[in-house]
């Protein structure tokens, strides 16, 4: 599903179109909407979808406040987008304030009441008047804004006062005050562009590999209404994997994965095999997983890590593995969702190494010190996010 916008008369209108699963638009009809950065920030519209000509259109609840894409412009610290796509211009190299517009939204639907619908915000289209494109991934980018986020927690200095504003103000979801703390970021870095690179250097973050092409050109262009049938709940895991997966490099970030592997001695917390790195090899065979990697997580301790081999890392993220926490025996149980074993024997995946690991872990495959156990807590608020 996505929110187009559609040329009418100078400004443009803002359409919705296409389904998800079951779900069309008509589902969406006279219902509040709100946007889902991520399992934890939700941005409140303050619009609805309603029926005119035929079209479902989004509508504010009052013009005191913008259309989506301006607050969730300003959340991913992009350069303020025009509305008017005709006004932006035609250079290749458009992410910079006025310069171009955001032509289409794809989202995921979160969940619809009878009073309001949340749709998850999965890629920003940019694009000018000379047609040209490209897509930004919101959980990517998002998660880099998060990691910065967490950076000023530990500094004192102008930018970091800024960038605690900017955190503030997405929390909140005031439209016109993240817009501001962007802006305000965006000067103070003295960013005629796209200020992320730079304010990843100044906050000490690892760049992305992406910032070392400038003014790139994307030649996709987002899909046609009727490509998009995947089914809410398969979508809901689909996002939470994405998030739980871009992870900003950082120092940190690296210490963490490495005290992860030393707390569990390079043993695979599922599987037993213990794998470390060798002298004449680049990397040890088990990684520090994380269970929630997001900022607002405290995600470089311990307790929100689980060493695990590189396939199981796999399976861990992408939700072919689960792992909850039993109470009454205090053991950490792994198993195979249904759902992931319905799906996998339609794409003929072969589960017979995962199915083996079922069951409760060990406990002498943790860590001596119990403190640096993995989270019941971090398990249970994954848990809930992937599977419900």
């Amino acid at each position: 599903m996505r929110i187009a916008l559609r040329k009418s008369g100078g400004r443009g209108e803002y359409e919705l179109a296409g389904r998800q699963g079951e779900v069309g638009t008509d589902a969406l009809l006279d219902r509040g909407l709100r946007f889902e950065l991520t399992p934890e920030i939700t941005i409140d519209g303050h619009s609805s979808v309603q029926r005119k000509h035929g079209k479902t259109r989004i509508r504010l609840d009052s013009q005191k406040y913008s259309h989506a894409y301006i607050p969730l412009a300003g959340a991913l610290l992009l350069p303020k987008p025009r509305r008017e796509l005709r006004e932006t211009g035609t250079d290749p190299d458009f992410l910079h304030d006025g310069k171009y517009s955001v032509t289409d939204i794809d989202v995921d639907v979160v969940k619809v009441t009878d009073t309001e619908a949340t749709l998850r915000p999965t890629v920003l289209w940019l694009g000018n008047a000379a047609g040209l494109s490209r897509p930004e991934n919101v959980a990517h980018r998002m998660a880099r804004v998060q990691a910065a986020w967490a950076a000023a927690k530990s500094q004192e200095s102008p930018l970091a006062e800024l960038l605690r504003a900017h955190e503030e103000a997405t929390l909140e979801g005031d439209h016109k005050e993240i817009r501001k703390a962007a802006a305000a970021l965006q000067e103070r870095l003295g960013a005629s562009g796209d200020p992320l690179p730079q304010l990843t250097v100044e906050m000490g973050l690892e760049a992305d590999e992406e910032d070392v092409v400038s003014g790139s050109v994307a030649v996709a262009t987002p899909l046609a209404a009727d490509e998009e049938e995947i089914d809410p709940a398969d979508a809901a895991r689909r996002a939470v994997s994405r998030w739980r997966k871009s992870v900003v490099r950082t120092a940190a970030g690296r210490a963490f994965s490495q005290k992860v592997r030393v707390a569990y001695e390079f043993r695979c917390a599922l599987s037993g095999e213990v794998l470390p790195k060798l002298p004449n090899t680049t990397s040890p065979g088990v990684d520090g997983a994380h269970i929630l990697p997001w900022a607002r997580y405290e995600l470089n301790t311990v307790s929100n890590g689980i060493c695990l081999n590189k396939l199981c890392h796999w399976a861990f993220d992408a939700g072919v593995l689960r792992i909850d926490h039993d109470a009454s025996s205090d053991r950490y149980v792994v198993s195979i969702p249904d759902a992931v074993r319905h799906e996998g024997s339609a794409a003929e995946l072969s589960l017979d190494y995962f199915d083996a690991l079922q069951g409760p872990i060990p406990v002498e495959r943790l860590p001596s010190d119990r403190r640096l156990w993995p989270s019941p807590t971090y398990l249970e608020r994954l848990n809930s996010e992937l599977f419900g």
